[in-house]
């Protein structure tokens, strides 16, 4: 729990120079000056204890001890706190003082602790620290164990070397988690923008949607009435069929009527020929009769021929009769099959001026259902190209999505593994068990 708060530099506070702090106190410190090295060491110890202030806090809020977690106690004292405003070898972290002596050593023991070690191990594995050293400052074939061993050993050339590197990595360190916490904020913002835009390309697909329904229920209607305009128009075109028929049938009719009548007339005319000659006959008949009485001869004989002769021509006045009826008889039939053809003709006229208009209503309603269908195959196509980006937005809002969740699962792995890679990398070096400290 000790070290769920923010990441420390390795080099604030020194690993050997740790060590000179303590030195100092046993009063060992012959080569540097007691003021520049306490004022240094002061300076280093305030920084460090900068960043262990999240840790220092909660531990002196608990007041428990922290030398399991690698902070050892000094000659039995714990971490403590106390108000004021501090003085010499105290140190006032989040307006609380501590004692200066116990978090200098808590400092050097943290610097000799597993997970102190284990950075370093990393730290010596990292090429960008070597190329951050000039790539010579601690050759490549330095191990972590070496490069421990000579931080033990007092080495204060490594050690300022380590210091510079250990800043570089702390950095790097930093400037990683910055940047990473940076990625995941513009994943977030990025999905956020990419939501937004899928919201709106969805809310056009379904504008464009409702669009090109209501076209859809116009180009139907249409579609009705062309339906009806079809059914009119071969009901006007039957009609006139029919109409048509009628024509040709009064026709007919004519004709055999103009026939009868001719046929009625030539008949009259034979008749009437038949009957001259019979009257003729009896009228000569009768002459003969006059010129008999006149000449005194008996005209009895005469007069039965004459009744005879008469009564022929009588008879065929009465056939001429009965055909000059069958003329006129004839005729009015004549005059009706005319008529009768005038009113067909008439309504075929009609039923071809219907024919023409049903077949004008079709065309325009023909053109009008064309109208339509065109609208809704532009809104068609006007609706995929939406659909099409609606699937572009929602293809890199998912991308985005699913590489948010993965930089958030990243940074959780990377979190709850954090200490046990520490611990992983401590391990595989070869470290001397005696160089271990608050293990």
């Amino acid at each position: 729990a000790l070290f769920d708060g923010p990441p420390l530099s390795l080099s604030q506070g020194g690993g050997a120079r740790g060590r000179t702090a303590r030195a100092f106190r046993a009063g060992q410190n012959g080569n540097r000056g007691v003021s520049a090295v306490r004022s240094q060491v002061l300076a280093r110890a305030a920084a460090a204890v900068r960043q262990l202030e999240a840790v220092l806090v909660r531990a002196s809020e608990r007041q428990s001890s922290v030398a399991g977690a690698g902070f050892r106690v000094h000659k039995g004292q714990q971490l403590s706190s106390s108000p004021g405003e501090g003085g010499e070898g105290m140190v006032i972290v989040g307006g609380k003082s501590f004692s200066m002596l116990v978090l200098e050593d808590a400092i050097f023991d943290w610097k000799n602790s597993s997970v102190a070690k284990a950075l370093v191990a990393e730290a010596i594995a990292e090429q960008d620290i070597e190329k951050g050293l000039g790539g010579d400052a601690i050759p490549p074939e330095t191990t972590a164990a070496d490069a421990l061993s000579r931080l033990e050993s007092g080495d204060l050339a490594f050690e300022s070397q380590y210091a510079l590197g250990t800043d570089n990595l702390a950095a790097g360190h930093h400037a990683s988690a910055a940047s990473f916490e940076a990625t995941i904020a513009m994943a977030e913002r990025d999905v956020g923008y990419a939501h937004t835009d899928l919201l709106a390309a969805q809310a056009r697909v379904d504008t464009e949607q409702a669009a090109a329904d209501a076209l859809l229920v116009t180009l139907d209607a249409k579609k009705a009435v062309v339906s009806d305009k079809e059914t009119a128009l071969t009901d006007a075109q039957t009609a006139e069929a029919a109409a048509t028929a009628a024509v040709t049938t009064a026709t007919t009719e004519v004709s055999t009527a103009t026939s009868a009548v001719s046929a009625a007339q030539a008949a009259v005319a034979a008749q009437q020929t038949v009957y001259d000659a019979a009257q003729q006959t009896a009228d000569t008949a009768l002459s003969d009769i006059t010129t008999a009485q006149t000449s005194g001869v008996d005209v009895v004989a005469l007069t039965t021929t004459l009744s005879t002769l008469q009564g022929i021509a009588d008879s065929e006045k009465a056939t001429l009769t009965t055909l000059e009826a069958d003329v006129t008889a004839a005729q009015t039939t004549l005059a009706t099959a005319e008529a009768g053809l005038t009113t067909a003709q008439a309504a075929e006229t009609a039923a071809k001026a219907a024919t023409t208009a049903a077949q004008a209503d079709l065309t325009t309603a023909q053109t009008d259902e064309a109208t339509a269908q065109s609208a809704y195959d532009a809104q068609l196509q006007v609706l995929a190209a939406e659909e099409a980006t609606r699937d572009e937005r929602q293809a890199v809002y998912d991308a985005l999505a699913a590489a948010l969740a993965a930089y958030q699962a990243k940074k959780s792995l990377a979190q709850q593994n954090a200490v046990q890679a520490a611990v992983t990398a401590y391990n595989s070096a070869t470290i001397p068990a005696n160089n271990v400290a608050g293990t």
